[in-house]
């Protein structure tokens, strides 16, 4: 029997306003089993910081690797991400990895028809999308998420 060498999966969460000391596998005061077991099977990096405070900048500068006065995204501003950019997520494509993104990148302008920007996260690097916008914006894009809530009613 021949056994294929396998790349590792990779699954990397990027959560707003949460504080990674505070899950219970690293001493913190919050309850996070599912989070807590991920950790066990995985990396856990316990010395990062951000090179800018606010969620744009932030995403921008984690995704190209580049600080704020080198890519402009200086605050919450609609800032889109070049499909252009040197990023992490094209790189693991490029290996042969399968990429999916669910969630909110925050990369490319923000509200809106969000469903249609999912060519332009294609060119990002993701294989498969299921992006949503944040809490607020939710009321007034469109996305996968929100279609689904529209078909149940909601």
């Amino acid at each position: 029997m021949s056994y294929e060498k396998r790349q590792p999966n990779v699954l990397f969460i990027m959560a707003d306003q949460f504080r990674g000391d505070w899950m219970s596998c690293v001493g913190g005061p919050a309850k996070t089993p599912t989070l807590d077991a991920i950790a066990k099977e995985g990396v856990v990096f316990t010395q990062c910081s951000t090179c800018a405070p606010l969620c744009v900048p932030a995403r921008i500068g984690l995704f190209s690797g580049k600080y704020a006065h080198t890519t402009g995204a200086w605050d919450n501003q609609k800032f889109i991400l070049s499909p252009d950019a040197n990023i992490w997520s094209k790189q693991l494509r490029d290996l042969g990895y399968d990429t999916s993104l669910f969630g909110k990148t925050h990369i490319h302008g923000g509200s809106g028809d969000i469903i249609g920007r999912e060519p332009m996260l294609n060119l990002y690097g993701f294989d498969t999308v299921d992006e949503i916008t944040g809490p607020h914006a939710s009321c007034k894009s469109r996305t996968h998420m929100t279609e689904r809530w529209a078909k149940l009613g909601l």
